[in-house]
């Protein structure tokens, strides 16, 4: 399970995060808090920018501009800060951000030689010293709470894509991360599969665990969501509670974008 904290715990804030791929900026002064046990969903059309704003997070991506801060701790140096006191984290600081960050993508990045459950026990092994029974015990609890204790034995190929990016799940838990984001984690599977991913992140929101999670599922960002971050060309132009947002949209590009969703839900 996540780590538990204080509900009122700051456990991620983000100040004028900006960023570019060459003359194209994709992230602009981008700015909010995460506290823990929240549900926060990153909506937008492809290429808002919400897959760069979670690789920034999770310091797979640099920025130019900025800052993140992690229950009160910075990643990396970043560009263009002037504040006195701010110095870039030593590598293994930097290893133990990561450790603390979980993160599930749209492909499942599941290791295709491994079984379900060593691809669970792999990382607490090798990162957090688990031994190897130790592990795989763990491994089970959490395959087991994502409705896969069956699935143990069987390899990526054995599994259906939602198997699999359950799977991704519960590796994405067995380092006990304090927040896991979540990267589109529907995108890549068939319609009849995307229900038991969602059923499987609303049942973590249940728990407590804290997500931040881009999609275009509207229905899991109104039900399950406690706050909604609408992105347009890298800028947040709304953060709002989900009754806020579908209900009264405050700027005419989000109510264009629900105005589309709408329709095709119609159709």
């Amino acid at each position: 399970m996540a780590h538990e904290a204080n509900p009122a715990d700051k456990l991620l804030c983000l100040s004028s995060v900006s960023k570019s791929f060459g003359p194209v900026q994709v992230l602009r002064d981008i700015g909010f808090e995460v506290r823990a046990g929240e549900v926060i969903c990153l909506l937008g059309h492809s290429g808002s920018g919400k897959t760069t704003l979670l690789r920034c997070v999770n310091g797979l991506a640099d920025f130019q501009r900025g800052r993140i801060r992690f229950s009160g701790r910075s990643p990396r140096t970043l560009l263009g800060s002037d504040e006195p006191d701010y110095r870039e984290l030593c590598e293994k600081d930097f290893a133990a951000y990561r450790t603390r960050i979980g993160m599930v993508f749209q492909r499942f990045n599941l290791f295709s030689h491994l079984s379900a459950l060593d691809n669970v026990a792999i990382a607490p092994r090798k990162v957090l010293g688990l031994s190897k029974p130790n592990a795989a015990a763990r491994a089970r609890e959490l395959l087991a709470l994502v409705g896969l204790d069956a699935k143990a034995g069987l390899y990526p190929k054995q599994l259906s894509g939602g198997q699999q990016q359950r799977v991704a799940i519960a590796r994405a838990l067995a380092m006990e991360p304090e927040i896991i984001l979540f990267d589109e984690p529907t995108s890549a599977l068939d319609p009849e599969l995307v229900g038991e991913v969602l059923g499987t992140m609303r049942k973590l929101a249940t728990q407590g665990v804290t997500m931040l999670v881009a999609t275009h599922e509207m229905s899991f960002a109104r039900e399950v969501a406690t706050r909604v971050l609408f992105l347009q060309n890298g800028s947040i132009i709304e953060d709002e509670t989900p009754e806020e947002f579908f209900t009264r949209p405050k700027h005419e590009p989000t109510q264009r974008f629900l105005a589309r969703m709408h329709k095709s839900w119609q159709n």
